[in-house]
Parts: C-alpha cells; sequence; structure tokens
C-alpha cells in the first residue's frame, strides 16, 4: 500500500509522511472492503479544506491488491497532513461490505488522531441527512499509532 515511494521524486517532508502512514495504517487496519475516506481541516479565517479518496481493498486470501487512485490519495494525504501541522479537523471513512456498511471517524487533535465513539461520531454527523433506506452501522474507530503522531 505505498503510494508515493519509488516514483522518483524527492522525499516527503515529515509531516506528509506523517500523514501517509496514518492513511496507510488506516487503510491496512480497516482490512476488505470499498473504503470512502474524507478529510476536513478548518483554517482559521479561510475556508475549509476537504478532500476524498476511495481505495478498494481485495480480500488478502483471494486479492491483495489496493485499488487507489493517486491522485485522490496524495490530496487526501495533503490535506491531513495541514491537520497534523495546525492540529485541528476530522477524517470519517465509511467502509462498504458485501452485507453492510460501516462509518467511522478520528478527530485531528493535538494529540494525533482520536478515535471517535460510536456517540461522539453520531452527534458529529447529526446534521448529514442520512439514508433512511441504507443500512450504515455507526461505529466507533480503531486507534491509530503512527509514528511520530
Amino acid at each position: 500500500m505505498d503510494f508515493f515511494h519509488d516514483n522518483g521524486r524527492a522525499p516527503l517532508p515529515p509531516t506528509a509522511e506523517r500523514a501517509l502512514r496514518t492513511v496507510m495504517e488506516l487503510l491496512e487496519k480497516a482490512g476488505p472492503g470499498f473504503h470512502h475516506l474524507a478529510c476536513q481541516v478548518g483554517l482559521p479565517g479561510d475556508d475549509p479544506l476537504i478532500a476524498s479518496a476511495h481505495a478498494d481493498i481485495g480480500d488478502e486470501a483471494h486479492n491483495p491488491d489496493v485499488g487507489a487512485d493517486v491522485s485522490e490519495m496524495a490530496d487526501l494525504t495533503e490535506v491531513l497532513a495541514w491537520g497534523l501541522v495546525i492540529r485541528c479537523g476530522v477524517l470519517l471513512m465509511q467502509t462498504d461490505l458485501e452485507s453492510a456498511s460501516r462509518i467511522q471517524g478520528w478527530v485531528i487533535d493535538g494529540t494525533g488522531m482520536t478515535p471517535l465513539t460510536k456517540c461522539a461520531l453520531l452527534a458529529a454527523l447529526a446534521m448529514v441527512p442520512q439514508d433512511p433506506e441504507g443500512a450504515a452501522e455507526f461505529t466507533t474507530a480503531f486507534p491509530l499509532h503512527s509514528p511520530g503522531l
């Protein structure tokens, strides 16, 4: 799941490297499924930065490949890096499986990425219209422990 290395470019700045490690860890821990990631970072006195990306992760036993658009992942990683710098933002992930859909989230704060509990996630999304037909399950996010966070 290495989206940016071995591309002949200079090494990433440290904050971008941290953001990339965080996205890679998130996708590794999320496991198989179609993942939609969205990151929003509020900049003081400016419009928020928003980016989204998709990754289709196959079952390790049958299809270990990751289908992801490098441009989308680069944009998401850049917005996440800004969030890590200013210590403010949110990252949401919806995972679509064959039988259901799961939504999780993390707050970008002074300690890095803090998992949102199910209750905090529901409160944060209270203003977002929900599909009444949808089978989305809101769950407490798993912890992320990327070095440097």
